[in-house]
Parts: C-alpha cells; sequence; structure tokens
C-alpha cells in the first residue's frame, strides 16, 4: 500500500511538471496572507503576501479544486473554493471584508433527514451511543460545509452535506470511516481533527480518545478508507495528556509555517507540543501548556480548546468550551464569554456539558458558526448572526455606521464609491431603503 502512494505521488509529480495551473492573488487593501488546502479551523499551507492588481503574488498549483484563504488584520478572513483542474492562469482579486463582530444565534440542534418515498422526514442528530464530537470541512470541494463527527465507541463518520445553500445531512449517505480496511476505532470518545497532515493535498485525519492519545489516519486516496492509524509521539514516547479526553487542534502556534500541535484535556489543562520536523513532515516536543503572561490557563474540570482569531486583529486567539458548557475567549486584552441575541436578550452561550466545538460557515454567508457536540449524543448549531445597520462592524448602529451609509448613497454596485456592507437589503443600490433599516436599529447593540 505504501509503495502504491509513492508510485501515486511520483505519477502526480510528473504530471504536475506538464499540467499545472498558476494562480495570480492580489487583494484590497494588499498584503493579506495567503493559505491553500486548509479549512476553518486551520488555514493550510502558507504561500506568501497577496500583491496588489498590478503586482499579484503569483504561484504555481496543481490542478485540481483549491480551499483559498486570506488573512489580513482589521479585516474578516477571506474563504473561497477554485476549480483549476483544467490547468491555465486564474486571477483571484479579493476585496477583503471589513472588520466583523461575532454574536450567535440561539442553539438549535442539528437535524438529520430521511426520504420515505418523496418526502423527507427529519429528525434531530443523535448518537444513540452517547456522546458527538463534530469537525466542520468542506470535504468534497463542492461548495458546502461537511461534518466528520467522532462517536461515544471510538468510530468516526463522514456526513456529507446536500444543501447548495444551507446545511442538509441525510442518514442515507454517511460513511462510518476505514483504517487500514477495518473498522476506525480509536476507544472511546473520538475527537476528530481533519488536515493535510503531510501536505500532499488530500486531507488526513486525527483523531483524540478518551485516554489522551492522538492517531494519526492517513489518507491514501480514499478519505473514506484511510491507512491504519498511528499514535503521534512528542519526544520519542507516545502523546497522552493527564486526565484523558484529549481534543486535538493544529495551529502554527509559534509563526515559523509549520503544523504544530495543541491538546485539550480532562484534568483542565490545554497542552502544547512544538513541530520540530517539517510541515509535510511533522515530529514534535512537549513544550508545556498553553497559557499567558499571568500563567497557565486553567478549569477545574475537562475543555476543549482551539484557536481562531475572533477579534480580527490579524493573530490567532484561543478559545475554550468548559466540562461546564460555557465557552470562553482569550485575548492579549483579556477575555470574554461567547453569548447569543436574540429579541433584545444577551444572554450566555451555553451549548450542554463535556462539550467539542468546531467552525464553519454552515450557512454560506460568509460568516463563522460554530457547531457543537455533547455527551448525550446530540449536535447543536449556533449561527453567526450580523446586526442590520451595523456597517462599520464595531457593535452598535449609531452615528458612525449613518455617515458611512450618507457618503455612498445613491451608489449602486460596480460603482466606485460602492460600498457594500452600506447596501443593508442586497439590492446593488445604497438607496432610502438602507436608510429606513438603519434607522430602525439605530442605537441597538449586540
Amino acid at each position: 500500500m505504501k509503495m502504491i502512494k509513492v508510485v501515486k505521488i511520483v505519477i502526480l509529480l510528473f504530471l504536475g511538471v506538464l499540467i499545472s495551473a498558476t494562480l495570480r492573488i492580489s487583494s484590497d487593501p494588499p498584503g493579506a496572507k495567503v493559505y491553500i488546502d486548509g479549512s476553518y479551523s486551520y488555514p493550510g499551507v502558507y504561500l506568501g503576501e497577496a500583491g496588489d492588481s498590478g503586482s499579484p503574488l503569483v504561484v504555481n498549483v496543481s490542478d485540481q479544486l483549491h480551499f483559498i484563504q486570506l488573512i489580513k488584520p482589521g479585516y474578516m478572513t477571506y474563504y473561497t473554493e477554485i476549480d483549476v483542474s483544467s490547468g491555465g492562469t486564474y486571477d483571484l482579486n479579493i476585496r477583503m471584508p471589513a472588520k466583523r463582530y461575532e454574536v450567535y444565534t440561539q442553539g438549535a440542534r442539528v437535524r438529520l433527514c430521511r426520504r420515505i418515498l418523496w418526502w423527507w422526514i427529519c429528525g434531530p442528530f443523535y448518537f444513540n451511543s452517547g456522546y458527538s464530537s463534530p469537525f466542520a470541512i468542506d470535504l468534497d470541494l463542492n461548495g458546502t460545509t461537511d461534518l466528520v463527527i467522532g462517536s461515544g465507541i471510538g468510530y468516526v463518520y463522514y456526513f456529507p452535506n446536500r444543501s447548495s445553500t444551507g446545511f442538509f445531512l441525510a442518514n442515507t449517505d454517511y460513511v462510518r470511516l476505514q483504517g487500514g480496511d477495518t473498522v476506525l476505532d480509536v476507544g472511546e470518545r473520538a475527537k476528530p481533527f481533519v488536515v493535510d497532515w503531510d501536505n500532499d493535498g488530500d486531507y488526513d485525519l486525527l483523531v483524540g480518545n478518551s485516554v489522551g492519545e492522538v492517531w494519526y489516519f492517513e489518507n491514501q486516496g480514499d478519505f473514506t478508507n484511510l491507512a491504519p492509524g498511528v499514535a503521534l509521539t512528542a519526544d520519542g514516547s507516545t502523546i497522552q495528556v493527564p486526565g484523558g479526553l484529549s481534543f486535538p487542534w493544529v495551529v502554527d502556534y509559534n509563526g515559523d509555517h509549520k503544523k504544530d500541535l495543541v491538546v485539550s484535556s480532562g484534568d483542565g489543562y490545554v497542552y502544547k507540543f512544538l513541530n520540530i520536523g517539517t510541515d509535510a513532515s511533522p515530529s514534535f516536543t512537549a513544550d508545556g501548556k498553553v497559557g499567558d503572561d499571568n500563567g497557565d490557563y486553567h478549569y477545574d474540570g475537562a475543555v476543549a480548546g482551539g484557536f481562531y482569531d475572533m477579534d480580527r486583529d490579524g493573530d490567532l486567539d484561543f478559545g475554550w468550551c468548559r466540562q461546564d458548557g460555557l465557552c470562553e475567549g482569550f485575548f492579549e486584552w483579556g477575555s470574554h464569554y461567547l453569548y447569543t441575541y436574540y429579541q433584545d436578550n444577551y444572554d450566555l452561550l451555553d451549548a450542554g456539558t463535556y462539550t467539542t466545538f468546531t467552525f464553519g460557515d454552515i450557512d454560506h454567508n460568509g460568516q463563522i458558526d460554530l457547531v457543537f457536540g455533547r455527551d448525550d449524543g446530540y449536535l447543536l448549531r449556533y449561527f453567526s448572526q450580523h446586526l442590520d445597520g451595523d456597517i462599520v462592524w464595531d457593535g452598535i448602529v449609531n452615528g458612525a455606521d449613518w455617515a458611512r451609509l450618507r457618503t455612498a448613497l445613491g451608489c449602486q454596485r460596480g460603482d466606485a464609491c460602492y460600498i457594500p456592507e452600506a447596501d443593508l437589503n442586497d439590492d446593488d443600490v445604497i438607496d432610502s431603503n438602507d436608510e429606513s433599516i438603519l434607522l430602525s436599529n439605530f442605537g441597538k447593540t449586540y
């Protein structure tokens, strides 16, 4: 099997010389960091910084579908997928969205549907073995967000999203993953993280478990039938975090453009392992616990933590969900809990006990939503929402938004003066209808 993969890679490398694609990437404003073949949770391989339209970043890539993202301080992370399977040259001219504030809708159970005759009958997603741990990723690169879900008995499942505009899971086409031509089983409480671990252009799988290990399953051409699992090591010993309940997260922790690993645990700490190998062939050394200048982050109970630029300042922030169900973000300036906003009520986001989480644009509106797994086997989803009229994305509808709208009044899409954030009803013109929406929300905050 390994020889087959080597031959495959050699063939692909040879074909890549003959058939490849060129990307010309610019951003407005220029200077956004560009990554390829990642996910919402891990950006992927760093390509460089986007130039302007006159001097774009030029890179050669393999002729296939690619997941691209651009990151710049003060702006919303931009995600796109591009099909370059025909080779040739492709221009990506990205206008970076303004910095955004994230507040979430009330939680709702993720639903699973089955077809009976020509009707779809839907009910809540549920693992009857108890416990579920999701990971959101467009695994089939068709523009929708799928879920890879770990179960309480150690199995991992792939549920493709069958909706082109939303989130629709069907129980007729899910797949229970295999590793080495047998059922993939890591013990109890499987917690998946999907990433191109070896930079060969396909997605591999990491899985944590109840005893604190992290297992690696290599994709050898079929994500549903992976290679046999290998327990990851650091400093020559198997990684096994104290307290068990390992929740792995891949992140470039020290900014050297290599995959590092952080693993949350049942003892309330989050352990970090730095990559002393290469980005395509990681090798780890233990480097203590995740924390700040005031000490290690700790909670008296199990935690599940990961990294995401929550305040849009260009660096990764740390957040975790605690055993009691509350989720908290940690920043350079302090910390805060996540909240929901509904009918003028501003409430703590409480997803339930022993929660794990994942990021993804579930409803395809350019904002990053949350999906939580719980120890009762259900999944919850919270959509990121935006307050109509908050054009400058500072959390309040006030005079700053009014001034921004007035400067663009009468502008249509395509005009130099057009500001997309001011087109509140998305009708391609900034007019009195947008003014009415802003005024109806004037003074409201998240």
